[in-house]
């Protein structure tokens, strides 16, 4: 696996992005803050310094915490 970008994002609390897909692997380090991020159906909350690898194909939405808006790390 090879990283080709990597992106370093803070988020409001409203955030959302909806369904999609994505034909490589995706890293989300969440780094302040918190996070929820759907995959396949599955929920997972991150909060600081936790992080989630989801795979190629997979559909994946993310919304901020309503009380702890995200800054976060995303790697494609």
């Amino acid at each position: 696996m090879r990283a080709t970008t990597l992106h370093y994002r803070e988020a409001g609390r409203g955030y959302q992005v909806e369904q999609h897909v994505h034909p490589e692997w995706q890293w989300y380090l969440c780094l302040h803050g918190a996070m929820h991020v759907q995959v396949d159906g599955a929920k997972f909350t991150l909060g600081p310094y936790q992080s989630l690898f989801i795979p190629p194909h997979a559909k994946r939405a993310l919304d901020s915490h309503q009380r702890r808006a995200p800054g976060y790390v995303v790697a494609v």
